[in-house]
């Protein structure tokens, strides 16, 4: 890249796009255009997305920009869905008007359908939001697409410069360092009045530290990737506390991996640690997936599968799984969350919500389609309540399916740091950075090393040796009997679960955040 090139904003690349004024004057068109047709309910998501990403010098920056628009319509019991890319009164008003005529045959065969197997058709009901209107926006001191790319190398090469300074271990390298930024301007509108948009903004800068030589199958490996989705402006960079945190997460690394090699034969049961970002890997592949309405109520029962927490009323069995008193769970989309948001996809204001009080389960992740159904399993025991705001849709083009956005696990009050944990093992395993698998069932999984991450074996209180052990864990026996104890909120990580759903499937991230936990019983794999 040249460097008059390089002395430009991003945004001088791209090209002129809608603002919110002209997506909201669309998004009107788009529900009288769906009213007029003869629609039960309609609502559309439109909205533009810009993103820019820089790599170190020489490597050259990727701008882009997209528009588009979704719209669904409701009609005799029966969806319909219409997307297109052209932002224009004539496209939005074509497409709503193709979405209800769509809904109207689709209506027609499912009827045929339910006359010929002697059945009465019954649409599913849908739990209705109030109306709501208004902005919300990330707020951005500096926004990243007005700063020239020369200053995004100078800030990047001030981060490669604590790898190289003087003193530095040879064996620790920065791999990966980039920085990045993703904004969007997203209009929601529904025919029962709801039009409300909002401005996001993540971004920040995307870093691994790696201590030994890079592609060394002994070497370790460990980031932190909400340091790349911060919801935040250019301002989130120049934080003087970060190069703080980069040389913690550098220190760390550079430790474990200086502790030897050795593989570990044995097989049974033993104490394991699991640090924050590993304890939140396996709570988000696994409780938090678990209370995934589209789950429980069905919906996912052909695709991602069914909920092990919902008790088998046939079987008369009624009563709800609990897991661990330790545990108290909360859905908090407020900022500073990388899923911060005023509304979710359905239009439901988000406000925090308890899943879990001392390990009872006292909510789930609902949105407006599946919150009726909920209320009929026998998971809660509840009339039909508002939705929890759990609709995510990844673009404006993309349909809504259920995500809580970011889930957080409650730390112990008392003070109690990952070195205190380790002190209590007089044989066992810590876990820092680890890969989890669960099983499609949700039930078990398995945590590894094989990616990221380090396992390594604890004598006595002291990490010893790493290994590349795999452990293997049941999901009900650790959440329920097999915690001692969790630390505080010094050892909290956060990690993205991101499951494949929807239709067509597409990648949902759900953040999580969680203390380390000390379990007294985990299956070893050699």
């Amino acid at each position: 890249m040249r460097a008059s090139a390089r002395r430009r904003p991003p945004g001088e690349w791209l090209p002129d796009a809608l603002g919110a004024p002209d997506l909201r004057a669309l998004a009107v068109v788009a529900m009288d255009a769906a009213r007029t047709q003869g629609a039960d309910f309609a609502d559309i998501r439109i909205g533009v997305i810009r993103s820019v990403d820089v790599d170190p010098f020489p490597m050259a920056a990727t701008v882009r920009l997209s528009a588009s628009f979704g719209i669904r319509a409701w009609r005799n019991g029966t969806w319909s869905f219409a997307h297109g890319n052209v932002l224009t009164v004539d496209a939005v008003a074509s497409a709503a008007r193709q979405a209800v005529q769509r809904a109207i045959a689709y209506a027609k065969v499912n009827g045929a359908l339910s006359a010929h197997d002697g059945a009465v058709a019954s649409p599913p009901p849908r739990s209705i939001p109030t109306v709501a209107t208004g902005v919300w926006a990330v707020p951005v001191a500096i926004d990243p697409f007005a700063v020239p790319l020369d200053d995004y190398q100078r800030v990047l090469g001030s981060f490669v410069d604590l790898w190289v300074a003087p003193g530095i271990r040879r064996n620790a390298h920065a791999t990966g360092y980039t920085m990045a930024w993703r904004a969007e301007t997203r209009v929601y509108a529904s025919m029962a009045g709801t039009l409300v948009t909002q401005d996001f903004m993540r971004g920040g800068v995307g870093v691994q530290s790696t201590a030994g030589l890079p592609g060394a199958s002994d070497r370790v490996v460990l980031h932190r990737p909400e340091l790349g989705n911060v919801p935040a402006g250019f301002e989130v960079v120049l934080d003087p506390n970060l190069p703080t945190v980069l040389q913690r997460l550098r220190e760390e690394a550079v430790r474990w991996r200086e502790l030897p090699l050795r593989p570990y034969s044995s097989v049974g049961r033993v104490p394991v640690l699991l640090d924050g970002r590993t304890t939140a890997g396996v709570i988000g592949a696994t409780i938090n997936r678990a209370l995934d309405g589209d789950r429980i109520s069905g919906f996912e029962a052909d695709a991602g599968g069914e909920s092990f927490l919902v008790p088998d009323g046939d079987a008369g069995d009624t009563s709800p799984t609990t897991f661990s008193p330790l545990l108290d769970m909360v859905v908090d989309r407020t900022l500073p969350s990388p899923a911060a948001a005023r509304w979710d996809d359905d239009g439901v204001l988000l406000e925090p919500y308890a899943v879990m009080e001392r390990g009872r389960i006292v909510n789930v992740h609902s949105t407006c389609d599946t919150e009726p159904l909920i209320a009929q399993s026998h998971l809660l025991r509840r009339v039909v309540t508002p939705s929890s705001g759990a609709a995510v849709a990844t673009t404006p083009a993309s349909i809504p399916t259920g995500s809580c956005g970011h889930i957080h696990v409650r730390p112990a009050a008392t003070e109690t740091d990952l070195d205190d944990l380790i002190r209590e093992i007089r044989h066992g395993f810590l876990v820092i950075n680890g890969n989890v698998d669960a099983t499609p069932g949700l039930t078990g999984g398995e945590i590894s090393g094989r990616l990221d991450g380090v396992i390594l074996e604890v004598q006595r209180g002291t990490a010893v040796a790493r290994t590349p052990l795999r452990l293997q864990f049941r999901t009900l026996p650790m959440f329920q009997h097999d915690i001692l104890t969790l630390g505080s909120a010094t050892t909290l990580g956060t990690e993205p679960v991101t499951v494949m759903k929807g239709m067509p499937w597409r990648g949902i991230t759900t953040w999580v955040t969680a203390p380390a936990i000390l379990c007294k019983d985990v299956d070893m794999i050699a």
